[in-house]
């Protein structure tokens, strides 16, 4: 019994320790990010990578800040999450300039990207 007693504590102890170690992480946003066009071409989906974040807002060109999606994980063996935002397609340009912001309770993060489309002509 002393012995069983003693592993559930060690346990305990030790899951305690792992879970203040996980929620003192930072937020991250990786300086990658991809703007596929749609089918319809009127619009454009920008992917931003992040890592212990659980909000994200994306300012484009200018635009009003707006919320993103979260929709998957992704980053290989990082583990990050994907996060999706739809904005209007600009047919003369191909590069969109981001300002992303996450935060994750009190601490936050912020970061400036420019995204361009892989395909010049607009094809998909």
């Amino acid at each position: 019994m002393k012995r069983f007693l003693t592993a559930f504590v060690a346990v305990l102890l030790l899951s305690g320790a792992y879970s203040a170690s996980a929620s003192a992480a930072d937020p991250v946003i990786y300086q990658t990010a991809r703007a596929i066009p749609t089918k319809s071409g009127e619009f454009v989906r920008i992917t931003v990578y992040a890592k212990h974040v659980k909000r994200v807002a994306v300012k484009v060109n200018d635009l009003p800040r707006r919320k993103a999606t979260r929709f998957g994980t992704g980053c290989g063996k990082k583990r990050c999450s994907k996060w999706r935002i739809y904005t209007p397609r600009t047919p003369d340009e191909e590069c969109y300039e981001l300002e992303i912001s996450g935060s994750r309770g009190s601490a936050g993060v912020a970061l400036s990207h420019t995204v361009c489309e892989p395909f010049p002509d607009g094809s998909i």
